[in-house]
């Protein structure tokens, strides 16, 4: 193991838990000092974890050593692992104390995505699923289960240190808006506008767009319209506030597929007003990268770039920003470290699209490490929860209303219970009714 793996360890010890510590590496584990201090915490290596691609074929389930661990946790912990665990799992001592269990290779694992570099199996737009997970196979998805070894992991440390203070973290809640269509009419081909129109009046019976749909059409000019279904973001921005959030919308700078990227021009005046009115009122502005650009440097680059420009135009700060990958698409580490050159603050794509839950087995956001070249980077990830087509659309987990906000709610209680942050993906033409935007008040006030 190298000096900078035991460095990111180091960041991510120091992001949890407020304080320094040095980690010591041999061949059989990583101690854990503070300060000059002689006592350490022995956390076990095996070295499974860190192959790429590596192979966990098991995992076995930790009782907390029959509750003198993890008394806030639910249930038996998820250990993956290919060897049993042992028995007792952790020991504390007047002068040292050993925790029996990999609890770093894991962490690397898990928030390095070990086991999507060179997948041996993709969907249809070329994303590791997360049916063909770990975590899916053996049903911790739903548990932020580093998050949870990293609370086991604290006890030890305050047990081994009892003087020292470690950082209450504070539960937060992350919401952003994907921006794949601001206009249900006002940016298609004359072709597409006649398709949709058709589409909503005989196979949605809306009958009044025959009225609304060729005003939306001819009557965008500098702003978007009210009777526009899909302008709900003056809605959302109000719900935010109401609830003390702040909504970050990423925009698509660019086209790159034909069928699957957005009509609209960045450019164009309306979107312009737009983006100055996110601003004005306080909320985020980010990226959302063409269908094509997680594998196309070139082309991200140049939507980055097209963004700042046009911000810079409308006068809105963009010295760093965050976004999301069109449709998920990534391709690790590879759009990774596009993301980084196109100087991105944080990137929030790593949730999986067929399933809602722990991606990478965390809900904070922690600094990014390219697995690959071995090295710590300045970008940052911030772990997707859920997505709301995931949960609520026919074509991922095919929820009823009341079922997606009950499995919505349970997240963001597993959020809470550790105190991280609940990041979720709610796009703008979800608010189509009362039914769907009630369910979006609850998810956010409860």
């Amino acid at each position: 193991m190298n000096s900078n793996i035991l460095h990111w360890f180091e960041t991510i010890l120091e992001e949890r838990f407020g304080q320094k510590f040095q980690l010591l590496f041999n061949e059989i584990d990583i101690q854990i000092k503070y300060e000059d201090e002689l006592k350490y915490v022995s956390v076990s290596h095996c070295g499974d974890f860190y192959k790429i691609p590596s192979k966990i074929k098991n995992c076995f389930e930790w009782d907390y050593e029959s509750g003198k661990f993890g008394q806030t946790l639910d249930g038996n912990l998820p250990s993956p692992s290919n060897s049993k665990l042992a028995s007792p799992l952790i020991i504390v001592g007047d002068d040292s104390s050993e925790i029996k269990f990999d609890v770093f290779g894991l962490i690397f694992w898990m928030l390095n995505r070990i086991e999507e570099i060179t997948p041996e199996k993709t969907d249809n737009h070329n994303r590791f699923s997360a049916v063909d997970s770990h975590s899916y196979k053996y049903q911790y998805l739903e548990r932020p289960i580093v998050d949870e070894w990293l609370h086991i992991l604290s006890e030890v440390i305050v047990k081994t240190w009892p003087d020292l203070k470690l950082k209450e973290n504070e539960f937060k809640i992350n919401i952003s808006h994907d921006v794949d269509q601001p206009s249900r009419y006002a940016f298609r081909s004359f072709k597409a506008f006649a398709r949709e129109l058709g589409v909503d009046v005989l196979r949605n019976r809306k009958f009044i767009n025959i009225f609304t749909a060729p005003l939306i059409y001819f009557g965008t000019n500098k702003n978007l319209l009210k009777l526009d279904e899909a302008n709900t973001f003056k809605w959302i921005m109000d719900v935010s506030e109401k609830n003390n959030l702040k909504s970050a919308f990423y925009f698509i700078c660019g086209k790159s597929h034909p069928m699957n990227d957005a009509d609209y021009d960045i450019e164009h005046p309306a979107m312009r007003k737009l983006m100055s009115d996110i601003h004005s009122r306080g909320h985020e502005i980010g990226l959302h990268p063409s269908y094509n650009c997680y594998q196309d440097e070139e082309r991200f680059l140049s939507e980055a770039n097209l963004l700042k420009k046009v911000c810079d135009e409308e006068k809105i700060p963009l010295k760093k920003f965050g976004g999301r990958m069109h449709f998920l698409r990534w391709t690790h580490p590879l759009t990774l470290k596009t993301c980084q050159k196109a100087n991105m603050a944080y990137d929030s794509t790593l949730g999986f699209s067929d399933m809602a839950g722990f991606r990478c087995g965390t809900c904070f956001e922690y600094p990014a490490f390219d697995p690959v070249e071995s090295k710590q980077l300045t970008i940052r990830i911030r772990p997707l929860i859920v997505m709301d087509c995931t949960v609520t659309a026919d074509r991922y987990m095919k929820l009823s209303l009341e079922q997606a906000l009950e499995k919505i709610l349970a997240l963001k209680n597993s959020c809470r219970k550790v105190n991280g942050q609940f990041t979720a993906l709610w796009h703008n033409t979800e608010f189509s009714n009362k039914e769907t935007r009630n369910l979006y008040e609850e998810v956010l006030s409860r």
